[in-house]
């Protein structure tokens, strides 16, 4: 992974550059194979072409509303033609994110504190590709984790129907997250290694990109790895700005928390994080092998306290999946 934040930015940004050319290079080789097919349909653009040509802003009216006339014509010919031979006119392009058609870039923002259509602001892909090339957060972008590939085979009846309804509530936390009249919450899960706790969250991850909504998903270790290997290289404007991403991502999941060597310094910057979120009415999710007990016992009343208020608490305490398929040899 680079370290260097403006190098990441200019690679991600000549990307986007590229995918518009890549489409554009698309758009002109289905036209030219178009017209070599179809001799009529480029006589008729050349024609259009050379009447938008003659078309002038400050031309004589009763001229331009002819051309304009004769421009429609001409359009409408086309289409007559291409429906008669079952043809689309059109190049259509595919995209990596259709929200700002690989752009990187969405119409509307903030001016001087007023929403603005004429402004433009950071795509949420944008957005997501810097957390993960600048900061290590899990690739929602191209994540394909669904909560319809939970397996459930290895687990008991009981186990079942509790896995069941912890899909059914998570599914329910993607679709009503940020909605009017809702109140976003923490949400956690709970349970021994394996039993698919880190796969919950990439789920609702990739859910809330699909709307449109950052996330952000990391250890704690890797965080406050980051954190201290930029202050020992005096990247200071690094962690400001990877500490600016942990308090207004709309959704911060802190992965495998009580993994990490837990010390004082660590467990004030959580508690940080933790303070600034709730400041600015952001939610945060967390996993852990760790109970609420357990928690307390490392990081203290108030860490817990904040972790478990207003919280959705998911007790994962089902088997380990990747040992479902496990063969012993005698």
């Amino acid at each position: 992974m680079m370290t260097d934040y403006k190098e990441i930015v200019d690679k991600i940004k000549r990307n986007y550059t590229l995918k518009q050319e890549i489409q554009e290079e698309k758009r002109i080789n289905y036209e030219r194979a178009l017209y070599q097919k179809h001799n009529k349909l480029e006589q008729l653009e050349n024609e259009k072409r050379k009447l938008k040509n003659q078309y002038t802003i400050q031309g004589d009216l009763e001229e331009n509303q002819k051309l304009i006339d004769k421009i429609k014509n001409i359009s409408e010919e086309k289409e007559k033609y291409a429906k008669e031979n079952n043809i689309i006119l059109e190049f259509t392009p595919s995209y990596n994110c259709e929200i700002c058609k690989d752009t990187g870039k969405v119409k509307g923002a903030y001016i001087n504190g007023v929403f603005d259509m004429r402004g433009e602001r950071p795509c949420v892909c944008y957005k997501q590709r810097i957390y993960k090339e600048a900061y290590g957060s899990y690739n929602v972008i191209d994540s394909k984790e669904n909560l319809n590939d939970f397996d459930m085979k290895h687990l008991d009846e009981n186990k079942s129907l509790e896995m069941a309804r912890i899909i059914k509530a998570v599914r329910e936390y993607i679709i009503h997250f940020n909605e009017p009249e809702k109140t976003n919450r923490n949400i956690c899960f709970l349970g021994i290694t394996g039993a698919g706790k880190t796969k919950m969250c990439k789920c609702i991850c990739r859910g809330l990109y699909e709307k449109g909504i950052t996330s952000f998903l990391a250890t704690f270790s890797s965080i406050t790895n980051t954190i201290t290997t930029n202050i020992a290289q005096k990247k200071y404007d690094d962690n400001k700005r990877l500490l600016e991403v942990l308090t207004n991502v709309d959704f911060l999941v802190i992965d495998d928390l009580g993994a990490e060597n837990v010390t004082e310094a660590k467990t004030e910057k959580l508690l940080n994080i933790l303070e600034e979120r709730e400041k600015y009415n952001k939610v945060t999710a967390f996993t852990s092998n760790l109970d609420f007990v357990e928690i307390k016992k490392v990081y203290g009343e108030r860490i817990k306290s904040r972790l478990k208020q207003n919280a959705i608490i998911c007790n994962m305490d089902f088997a380990d999946y990747r040992e479902k398929n496990i063969t012993i040899v005698k």
